[in-house]
């Protein structure tokens, strides 16, 4: 069975000759970065272990950064920590139900892209290949989520 229970087998993952982002190969003489698969902004500081590195293309790493930020920003409501400092950031508002408790509504938080991201990222760990990301698959969050409209 392919797992990664410990620390030796999480730096192995680092090892892929490939950026599991776009698939294309890390080739010397290029700009690379390391990415903390799931990003680190999805957990709080002390619930962090040793987390899957995957060496990546810097400019795939960067096109990902404000979603990370995103998702984090998530994280933390869900954990209870004070959002209003990035409430204009982003585009928080709230909504009331109709026994009169207020929820925070989240604008352009792409949580099916991030956790397709994360699914590529455990897959290239494990078998050590490229997962597309044409593949089929249907991901369902496990949050309602609506469009606003007037």
């Amino acid at each position: 069975m392919t797992d990664i229970v410990n620390q030796k087998k999480a730096r192995e993952a680092r090892k892929l000759p490939f950026c599991y982002i776009c698939g294309n190969p890390l080739q010397t003489g290029e700009v690379h970065d390391k990415d903390h698969v799931p990003p680190k902004s999805m957990f709080l500081t002390h619930d962090r272990n040793f987390p899957i590195i995957l060496i990546v293309h810097e400019q795939c790493n960067d096109s990902w950064q404000i979603s990370d930020e995103k998702v984090g920003f998530l994280i933390d409501i869900l954990h209870g920590v004070d959002i209003t400092k990035h409430s204009k950031k982003y585009k928080v508002t709230t909504a009331q139900t109709q026994n009169g408790r207020r929820y925070p509504l989240l604008g352009d938080i792409p949580l099916k892209p991030m956790i397709g991201r994360i699914m590529r990222a455990f897959h290239a760990a494990l078998y050590h290949e490229f997962m597309p990301q044409s593949t089929k698959n249907m991901i369902l969050t496990p949050i309602p989520e609506a469009e606003i409209t007037n």
